[in-house]
């Protein structure tokens, strides 16, 4: 997890707002000007889903990558015996404005999001 938020880290930080979240869920924002790049990282540590309605000022729509890392439970880990079964996994997520999304129950979100 420190890897994927190290690898995703802009230079500034930029304001966000959650309202209606569940307790253990938090949230992220910063910007790389450089990459113009939005980094958002969600993290759900609750047992229940986490439905969000984002609204994303300066955001490109279209395709954004996401990076994801879910656990069955929260004492869930990797072991010997599976080494894999915790680790992240890349994917896209379409961009738009007051896109909704759901952060599943014990997962870790990385979005990046091009903006303009």
């Amino acid at each position: 997890m420190q890897c994927l938020f190290a690898a995703h880290l802009g230079d500034e930080v930029v304001a966000s707002d959650v309202s209606g979240a569940q307790d253990r869920f938090f949230t992220s924002a910063t910007v790389s000007e450089k990459e113009h790049m939005l980094h958002l990282k969600l993290v759900n540590a609750s047992d229940h889903p986490q439905s969000l309605t984002m609204t994303l000022g300066g955001a490109k729509t279209g395709a954004a990558k996401m990076w994801s890392l879910h656990a069955g439970s929260f004492a869930a880990t990797n072991s010997i015996a599976e080494p894999e079964k915790i680790k992240p996994l890349e994917s896209t997520i379409a961009v738009s404005a007051g896109m909704k999304h759901t952060v599943p129950a014990y997962t870790i979100e990385v979005i990046d999001v091009a903006v303009k």
